[in-house]
């Protein structure tokens, strides 16, 4: 009886020990998914542009929800067989600080649009920090901004 107590007291402890842990994978889920400007944003792309988005999942529901546009991940993208290839891909697009690589996956999926929030984005593995540095490459241009997303196109010279 005492070996469970002490076992039982072992596994409380352990538990109690990994809570900031878990406070910090639970914390984007508590957070705002979409902010206010990306559905600016979305209905800015409802009256102007139209076609596929490179996009989170929150991204790509707000934008086809909006918008009427589809995107690679979100929307009607989870009856796709290729969900886990395309959900690895946006992951990629968002992490690499490459703009060959990016350049790479939006013409694979012959892309028209990016969509760069504000904030982490999900792509379907995990919440990520978009890194937007790559996208200052004169081979995108920024086709709508306000403070909280930016939405790129290919640029026509390319």
């Amino acid at each position: 009886m005492k070996k469970e107590i002490i076992a039982v007291l072992v596994l409380l402890a352990m538990a109690w020990l990994s809570m900031p842990q878990l406070d910090h994978h639970v914390e984007p889920w508590l957070d705002t998914v979409v902010l206010p400007g990306e559905v600016e944003a979305a209905r800015w792309v409802k009256n102007n542009v139209d076609g596929l988005f490179l996009a989170g999942i929150f991204g790509g529901e707000l934008v086809m929800g909006i918008a009427s546009q589809p995107s690679l991940v979100g929307g009607d993208w989870a009856a796709n067989i290729n969900s886990p290839k395309q959900m690895s891909d946006m992951d990629e697009f968002y992490k690499t600080d490459s703009a060959d690589k990016a350049e790479e996956i939006w013409r694979n999926y012959n892309a028209s649009y990016a969509w760069f929030p504000a904030r982490q984005v999900y792509a379907g593995y995990g919440w990520i920090g978009a890194n937007e540095e790559k996208m200052s490459d004169p081979r995108f241009e920024v086709v709508y901004t306000n403070p909280e997303v930016r939405v790129y196109k290919l640029s026509e010279s390319t």
